[in-house]
């Protein structure tokens, strides 16, 4: 039985992955528990099929020893800082959180080890099509994708330096019940919980691909199942969906007509992003070639499910503490 250590598995895409690998593995999760506990990885801890370390991964601790000496199999490296606005308004803990985690760990790897690096779709520049792994161009368009960046170019150089295999994952917009982060499908299902009398949102314009947390999970345990990758190289895979991407708007719609709500849609100001990116969705055509049945399903298959049962847990602890210890600057 593979020993395989997940960071920030604690998390949204964390839970959906912990629960695919604790079928079949041992496995550790190392979180710092922004957001608390996952239900469903609570009751695996609870009955010994996953180890819990509650650690923040840009301090070196035991738990590096204990990659350094090849205690892990595989490390699936999530922890991270996603919500946007939060990295913006505290860079400093953004790179902590983003780049210092994954070098303590990348730098530490040895070679057998399988070491999947979750990057974003947000390193890639703006286009008007969806973005190929090899043939599209970069370029991060706030501050969340710098870091993932430096973070890809860490693996880079320690995967030649130290003769690593790497797969560097580009996600899609996930999504699913439990979510972590008021980002789009969060901010819809706060309001519309809340009774609010019209939904204000940001752009309605921008489409994107939403990719099922379960989706995402099925595919990199496949992949890791696979390992495709040379020895010395970082491997990109894009996990999108590959179906066409829906817009701001048409998700609105979508959650409204669930949830049995007839309330008017806005566009807000202050809600709007300085950049924004009409369309960001991946190209999966390696994806599929990889993995041929790989079969992703489309929105409204599962909406539903999470409109009537979305268990969101959006409080973010070190979003409170940074809140309160931080003075205006």
């Amino acid at each position: 039985m593979r020993h395989v250590l997940i960071t920030g598995g604690m998390g949204f895409i964390g839970t959906a992955i912990v629960k695919r690998f604790a079928a079949t593995d041992r496995v550790t999760v190392a979180d710092r528990l922004d957001f608390g506990t996952s239900p469903d990885v609570d009751a695996l801890c609870a009955n010994g099929s996953v180890e819990l370390v509650k650690t923040d991964l840009a301090e070196l601790s035991p738990l590096h020893r204990r990659v350094r000496e090849g205690e892990f199999e595989a490390i699936i490296h999530l922890a991270s800082l996603t919500h946007i606005p939060l990295c913006e308004e505290y860079p400093h803990i953004a790179y902590q959180s983003n780049v210092i985690s994954a070098l303590n760990l990348v730098s530490r790897i040895p070679g057998e080890c399988r070491f999947v690096n979750f990057s974003t779709s947000s390193v890639y520049a703006p286009e008007s099509r969806p973005h190929v792994e090899e043939a599209s161009p970069l370029g991060a368009c706030d501050f969340y994708g710098l870091t993932k960046k430096h973070v890809e170019d860490l693996a880079q150089y320690y995967a030649e330096r130290n003769g690593l295999r790497i797969l560097n994952i580009r996600p899609a917009n996930a999504a699913g019940v439990g979510e972590t982060n008021p980002k789009l499908l969060g901010t819809i299902l706060q309001q519309v919980g809340s009774g609010a009398p019209a939904l204000e949102l940001g752009s309605l314009t921008p489409r994107r691909d939403f990719i099922h947390v379960d989706d995402i999970a099925w595919a990199i345990a496949r992949l890791v199942d696979l390992w495709p990758i040379e020895r010395g190289r970082v491997e990109t895979v894009n996990v999108g969906t590959g179906h066409a991407p829906v817009s701001v708007e048409e998700v609105a719609r979508k959650i409204l007509a669930l949830a049995g709500r007839s309330i008017e849609i806005c566009s807000v100001a202050s809600r709007r992003r300085r950049l924004e990116r009409e369309l960001l969705a991946v190209d999966v055509t390696k994806l599929r070639r990889l993995l041929p049945d790989y079969r992703p399903r489309r929105v409204d298959e599962w909406l539903p499910a999470v409109v009537r049962d979305p268990r969101l847990r959006v409080e973010n602890r070190l979003e409170q503490e940074l809140k309160e210890r931080t003075p205006d600057a």
